[in-house]
């Protein structure tokens, strides 16, 4: 069963090999993780500011850059 979160304002992030922007619903499969991004400068993407595998993922308490959906 997929878990759903939003993305926290000013971030980014990936699943999969697609991006999300700020304030976007994301699914995470179980054989995916999701990868949070901080903003860059002029408009680049900035450094990874957190990984996180499905089985680490809860969604009633989502670790930094995501939101309950």
């Amino acid at each position: 069963m997929p878990k759903k979160f939003y993305v926290e304002p000013g971030l980014e992030a990936r699943v999969a090999g697609l991006w999300y922007r700020p304030g976007v619903m994301l699914f995470v499969e179980e054989d995916e993780r999701v990868e949070i991004y901080a903003p860059g400068k002029r408009g680049k993407r900035g450094p990874c500011v957190g990984a996180y595998e499905y089985t680490g993922l809860d969604p009633v308490t989502p670790p930094f850059g995501l939101r309950v959906a």
